[in-house]
């Protein structure tokens, strides 16, 4: 793409989020399709079973670039010393096996998924209006707080302490890439699967395990810190545990898993946008 249009579209995406952020501020506040006194089902499992299917999640983590590896050079034999090719087959695998794990402990809790997932008696429409509302609310406070650990960052450096930040390896490939297939395949890992993997382990599954067995201040701080310790960047660490905070706030009002994912989602294609745009 041509850098000045590149540019001209990446300040048009910035311009155009922080004035539909702006209003969405200041005006009126939509009126929530949730109703607050719907009761919320315990996630009463015994702290055995939470722990060995968090120890199951681990797994998957710290095996899947090894099974990526090894199917990736299955499938597409000559990939071998392909670092990106490698990378997706590890993520796919990551990501397929983390909401696997998490769909089977519904399963074994004995609920149906669509009673898992939903609020009932709230439309995917009213799901999306609302979630897409909280992001341009929102939007202008995570680029605030974005700022303020680029600030802090800056400090710690010029105090002598190692702390030159680093982007997330995929962000880069994202920036510096000029195929389209491999930006189509990274976007749709980006934008959908993981906001859809991230948000079933991390709200779905461990925010509300630790909400019912000790206290929600205690889930949300806990399960906010791991979410940006495990994405393992020191650049995005205070905004991701921002987010975290955030997003497991809005699962907390709504009691709906959708509404983070789809939050989630918002921010990634925003944040995927500027990678290509503004690398």
């Amino acid at each position: 793409m041509d850098p000045e249009l590149s540019i001209s579209t990446g300040n048009a995406i910035l311009f155009t989020a922080a004035l539909f952020g702006a209003i969405a501020s200041y005006s009126r506040p939509i009126r929530s399709p949730y109703d607050p006194n719907q009761p919320w089902e315990r996630w009463d499992i015994s702290l055995l079973s939470f722990l060995g299917y968090l120890w199951l999640l681990v797994i998957v983590i710290l095996f899947a670039p090894v099974l990526g590896q090894s199917l990736t050079n299955l499938i597409l034999p000559g990939n071998e010393e392909n670092e990106q090719v490698q990378s997706i087959g590890a993520t796919l695998i990551m990501q397929t096996g983390l909401v696997a794990i998490i769909l089977s402990a519904v399963h074994m809790r004995g609920w149906s998924l669509m009673s898992f997932f939903r609020h009932e008696g709230v439309s995917e429409k009213n799901v999306f209006l609302h979630a897409g509302h909280l992001f341009l609310r929102y939007i202008p406070t995570i680029w605030l707080v974005g700022m303020l650990w680029a600030g802090i960052l800056f400090a710690l450096k010029s105090l002598g302490f190692d702390v030159s930040p680093q982007p997330q390896i995929a962000a880069q490939w994202i920036a510096d890439s000029d195929s389209a297939p491999f930006l189509i395949i990274m976007g749709i890992m980006v934008v959908i699967t993981a906001p859809i993997s991230e948000e079933l382990v991390f709200r779905a599954f461990l925010y509300r395990f630790l909400r019912n067995r000790w206290s929600a201040r205690f889930a949300l701080i806990f399960s906010s810190v791991l979410f940006a310790l495990l994405h393992a960047s020191l650049h995005s660490f205070l905004p991701l545990v921002f987010m975290g905070l955030l997003l497991a706030k809005i699962y907390e009002d709504t009691h709906d898993i959708r509404t983070p994912i789809l939050f989630h989602l918002f921010f990634n294609l925003f944040s995927y946008l500027n990678l290509i745009f503004l690398p």
